[in-house]
């Protein structure tokens, strides 16, 4: 399974890493993709061009901003009523809120900044880059289910012409899940966000000489 972040009804970049990344998993593992989808997004059926077979969309308005304590629920009951083994994020600040929380409620085995797909010839073994990149970790997890967040941009993105079927379900929420309520978001368009970027140019004292 794959949590597909969207932002009013469209997937970043990111999404289609994760979900590229989590089709070639299940493809390693001999199984199949699919991707999960909160909130009301018109363009959920799309992720079937980047590996999904199928997508699992609970449409409810309430999480369409980011509310950590739902999204867990939601990700946790789809996780557990099809008794998935793994589990993808994109590694960023949503994942941050709520991998956590659904590791805990899945009692599973969770490694953040993932970089490459697992080595599973001897157990199921991630590498991570750890110290800001300047090195890497290789993480064995022992628990039966896996949650992974991927590292933005360590990952291509895989497109093709197939499509997904999308399943709406729900989930039983109640008041208390969303206690915490967005009154307004504001946004900065116009700009390409630094973590979507393909190339980054810098400048400045490091570089020494204009040479």
């Amino acid at each position: 399974f794959v949590f597909t972040e969207q932002h009013n009804g469209s997937f970043k970049k990111s999404a289609f890493e994760a979900m590229s990344y989590g089709a070639a998993l299940a493809n390693q593992l001999g199984t199949e993709a699919h991707a999960i989808v909160l909130g009301e997004c018109p363009e959920a059926g799309q992720l079937g061009m980047y590996g999904a077979r199928k997508v699992w969309h609970v449409q409810d308005s309430r999480l369409n901003n980011l509310n950590a304590k739902a999204y867990a629920k939601a990700i946790a009951q789809i996780m557990q009523d099809n008794q998935g083994q793994n589990l993808i994020f994109s590694n960023n600040n949503t994942a941050k809120a709520v991998a956590p929380r659904v590791s805990v409620r899945l009692k599973a085995g969770l490694v953040s900044g993932v970089i490459a797909l697992p080595d599973t010839t001897n157990g199921f073994v991630v590498k991570k880059s750890v110290f800001s990149g300047k090195a890497f970790s290789f993480v064995r997890i022992d628990t039966p289910v896996h949650v992974l967040s991927l590292t933005p941009n360590s990952f291509g993105v895989n497109k093709s012409d197939a499509t997904a079927g999308v399943q709406v379900c729900a989930v039983d929420f109640t008041d208390q899940d969303f206690a915490v309520k967005v009154e307004s978001v504001q946004t900065v368009s116009g700009i390409v966000p630094l973590s979507e970027a393909e190339l980054v140019v810098s400048g400045g004292r490091g570089l020494k000489g204009p040479e």
